[in-house]
C-alpha cells in the first residue's frame, strides 16, 4: 500500500509541475517596466521617457516588449546603438480582450465571445532589456515588386459584430428573481446582446464590405454564437439579406455555434441586413447573440479615403 501511495504522489507531483501558469515567460534576473494600454492603436515611447528610467544608454537591439506572455514586435528609430536624441520605440498596442479568459472555462469552446474581457479592457505591457538577442523587430524594408508580378484580386477578411451589451451569466436554477447561478464559467457565459424575447426580431447591419464577386471568388463563411436565457425551447431563425442561414431549435439554456457557407454574391455590397428571430409559443422565452461573423473575399478597398501628400 505504501508503494502505491508513493507512486500516486510521484505521478501527482509530475502532473502539477507540468501545469502552465502563464508566467513562464518571466526571467527573474531581469527588470520589467510595466505600463498599461486601454485603447488599441500605434504607441510611441520617446527617448526622453527611456532616459528617465535609466534606459537611455541601452543598445536598441536589446529592448524587448511583452504582453499576455507573448513577445511584441517593436520598431526603433535607429536599428543599432543607443537611441539618438528625439529617437523612439514604436509598437502596435492592443487593448485587453477576452482571449486570456478562455482558460477559465472547463471547455474552451464554452466561451461565447472573446472580443471583450469579463474583467478589464486594459492590457499590461512589460518592457525589459534582453542582451541575448533575437528580439522581435519591425525593420525598414524596401518595397520591391518583382517583375511580372500580378496583383491579387482579393484577400480574405472577417467582418464581425460583437454586441457586447450585457454579460450572460450562464444557466440558472429557480425563479428569475431568486436565480441560483453557478460560480464556475459555464457554457455560453460571457458578453452578449441584450435579450431577444419571444416572437421578437433583432436587426443587425454591416456596411461597406466591398466583397469580391469576380471569377474565382471562394465561398464566404457565416457564423454565429447564440444562447438561450430561459428554460424553454424556441426556434432561432437567422437571415442575411432575406436569405435564410439557419432555422434551428434551441432548447432551454443551450448554447449553439452555428456556421454556414454561402456564395459571396449573397452580399449586396452596400448595406447587409441581418435578422435574428426568436420564434416561440410560450411566454418569457429569451435568447442572446454572442457573435456574428462573415469571413469573405474582399476587394483591396479599405473603405477609407487615401490622401496623397
Amino acid at each position: 500500500m505504501k508503494k502505491l501511495l508513493t507512486i500516486f504522489f510521484l505521478l501527482y507531483t509530475v502532473a502539477a509541475t507540468a501545469q502552465s501558469f502563464n508566467n513562464e515567460w518571466i526571467d527573474y534576473s531581469k527588470t520589467y517596466y510595466k505600463f498599461k494600454v486601454g485603447t488599441t492603436g500605434l504607441y510611441r515611447i520617446p527617448q526622453t521617457a527611456l532616459a528617465a528610467i535609466n534606459l537611455g544608454n541601452a543598445d536598441v537591439s536589446a529592448f524587448q516588449l511583452w504582453r499576455n506572455g507573448e513577445e511584441v514586435a517593436i520598431y526603433t528609430s535607429n536599428q543599432t546603438g543607443v537611441l539618438a536624441a528625439g529617437g523612439f520605440i514604436e509598437f502596435w498596442g492592443e487593448a485587453n480582450d477576452g482571449k486570456a479568459d478562455q482558460v477559465l472555462y472547463r471547455n474552451p469552446l464554452d466561451q461565447i465571445n472573446n472580443s471583450k474581457s469579463l474583467f478589464t479592457d486594459t492590457a499590461a505591457y512589460f518592457l525589459t532589456i534582453n542582451t541575448a538577442g533575437s528580439n522581435k523587430r519591425l525593420v525598414p524594408t524596401a518595397n520591391t515588386i518583382p517583375a511580372g508580378a500580378v496583383a491579387e484580386p482579393y484577400f480574405m477578411h472577417t467582418a464581425a459584430i460583437y454586441p457586447n451589451e450585457t454579460i450572460h451569466l450562464g444557466p440558472y436554477g429557480g425563479a428569475v428573481s431568486e436565480a441560483a447561478i453557478s460560480a464556475s464559467f459555464e457554457e455560453g457565459e460571457g458578453w452578449t446582446s441584450n435579450e431577444i424575447s419571444e416572437n421578437q426580431t433583432r436587426s443587425l447591419t454591416q456596411t461597406s464590405l466591398f466583397p469580391f464577386t469576380g471569377a474565382g471568388a471562394p465561398q464566404m463563411q457565416v457564423s454565429m454564437n447564440v444562447v438561450g436565457n430561459s428554460p424553454n425551447s424556441r426556434t432561432v431563425q437567422v437571415k442575411l439579406n432575406n436569405v435564410e442561414l439557419w432555422n434551428t431549435t434551441l432548447n432551454g439554456f443551450s448554447y449553439s455555434r452555428l456556421s454556414n457557407n454561402l456564395p459571396v454574391s449573397t452580399l449586396n455590397g452596400s448595406t447587409e441586413n441581418i435578422s435574428v428571430a426568436n420564434i416561440a409559443t410560450v411566454p418569457n422565452n429569451r435568447i442572446k447573440i454572442g457573435t456574428f461573423e462573415i469571413t469573405y473575399p474582399r476587394s483591396f478597398n479599405l473603405g477609407v479615403p487615401v490622401i496623397f501628400v
